[in-house]
């Protein structure tokens, strides 16, 4: 009932019919696939959820402002360490970022989307642990990590034939593009008069 798909099947068949070896896809093919995009395409890298407190030390003035917003986080820390303490509520009562409406959450992130000194010290911390106060551009941190996923990496064994459709159609299209051409090469066109 969809002519576009009965068009695309024809000039498949047409292609693998005419040229069977510019059209063929080996093992070694999608293996090299495979291997050459691992990083890019099948690998997920380990992602942290965590919560943090910021005090926010971009409109410190003088030395003296941000000390201040530094002693105040380390007051915090304190209470955010004791037993028992609720770290979403000293998140919604005392960080100046947008994520104390959800206690600080953060969700899932990977190392690259923190800066650094942040990444670094959510990555570093087990389930349930918080820092000590880390200091980035936006101000001290406390960071409490909720949870973890460990990188990962989709098997061969499970996207070889997707990566096998995908090229087979990627080189049905060349060949079929090459064949189009061919055919204007060597066509003789004539005009009724």
């Amino acid at each position: 009932n969809r002519p576009e798909v009965a068009h695309a099947y024809m000039f498949e068949k047409l292609v693998k019919t005419k040229s069977p070896e510019q059209v063929k896809v080996t093992k070694e093919d999608i293996r090299k696939h495979y291997d050459d995009n691992l990083d890019r395409l099948y690998s997920k890298p380990a992602e942290v959820r965590a919560s943090h407190i910021l005090f926010d030390t971009r409109n410190a003035k003088t030395p003296e402002e941000k000390e201040a917003i530094k002693k105040q986080a380390q007051e915090t820390l304190v209470l955010a360490r004791a037993p028992g303490a609720d770290f979403a509520a000293l998140a919604a009562k005392y960080s100046a970022c947008p994520s104390k409406d959800k206690g600080g959450d953060l969700d899932f992130f990977t190392r690259d989307r923190m800066v650094p000194p942040f990444a670094n010290a959510a990555f570093a911390l087990d389930v349930g642990q918080i820092s000590g106060l880390v200091e980035t551009q936006f101000g001290f941190h406390i960071i409490k990590v909720t949870d973890k996923k460990d990188a990962e990496v989709i098997p061969f064994e499970e996207v070889a034939l997707s990566i096998r459709k995908g090229m087979e159609t990627q080189k049905v299209q060349e060949e079929l593009a090459a064949y189009a051409v061919r055919l204007k090469e060597t066509a003789t066109i004539t005009y009724p008069e």
